[in-house]
């Protein structure tokens, strides 16, 4: 019974867990969802909008892009000049990546 308990302890201890996943995702001028919901663009309307539909994830940012090369236009599904930048664990990663975000 002791040895059951002994590989049991070590079974648990052994499991680890997915590593943590950088994903970016290029914004929008302003043709994402948390815009439509909060009539903002803001980071805490953005980190609003996730945590209400359920995604996960250990830090949220935004950032400027870099000379990232594409035509400059002001309609709302236009490229911005930002990009938000998430860690995630990798199992739940699935989800930003149905989004839209890409590996970093």
């Amino acid at each position: 019974m002791r040895n059951l308990l002994f590989v049991l302890v070590l079974t648990f201890l052994s499991c680890e867990s997915d590593p943590p996943l950088e994903l970016v995702y290029l914004r929008t001028q302003c043709s994402e969802p948390w815009y439509d919901e909060f009539q903002n663009n803001d980071i805490e309307s953005i980190k609003q909008w996730f945590d209400n539909n359920g995604y996960v994830y250990q830090e949220l940012t935004i950032s400027q892009a870099a000379d990232i090369g594409i035509a400059v236009c002001q309609a709302c599904n236009c490229p911005g000049d930002e990009i938000i930048q998430v860690i995630t664990s990798g199992e739940d990663s699935d989800r930003f990546l149905d989004y839209g975000f890409t590996v970093k």
